[in-house]
């Protein structure tokens, strides 16, 4: 598949004076990365996509329902065989989430991300 490429900061990419686009495992990666960085109720086409990151971080001992709800994201992607490790480091006081994953492909590609300051 072939997709528009997003920056850092989720903006459109202008190459050459036009739009650049991203394909096979780099499109993969940036769908990722999306459906991550997506809060539960924020997307007004999908009020159920992404994660209730507030709600879960606000818990006590919340590491177990987050990881689950963000492997539960990750496996949904037909693209992903099966995910091989994944942690996740939360600062409360700079109210940061870094997630580093990592996902073998159906087709044997290894996948290595880190998506940061979700939150």
């Amino acid at each position: 598949m072939k997709d528009l490429r997003l920056d850092a900061q989720g903006d459109l990419v202008i190459e050459e004076n036009d739009l650049a686009l991203v394909n096979d495992i780099e499109e993969l990666k940036q769908r990722l990365k999306i459906a991550l960085s997506i809060h539960k109720n924020e997307w007004f086409l999908d009020v159920d996509a992404g994660i209730n990151y507030i709600d879960i971080l606000g818990k006590k001992n919340s590491e177990p329902e987050l990881k689950k709800e963000m492997l539960k994201i990750i496996n949904s992607f037909d693209e992903i065989d099966e995910v091989t490790s994944l942690e996740s480091a939360y600062n409360g006081t700079d109210r940061k989430l870094i997630i580093n994953f990592k996902a073998k492909t159906v087709d044997g590609e290894i996948l290595n991300m880190q998506v940061g300051e979700v939150i």
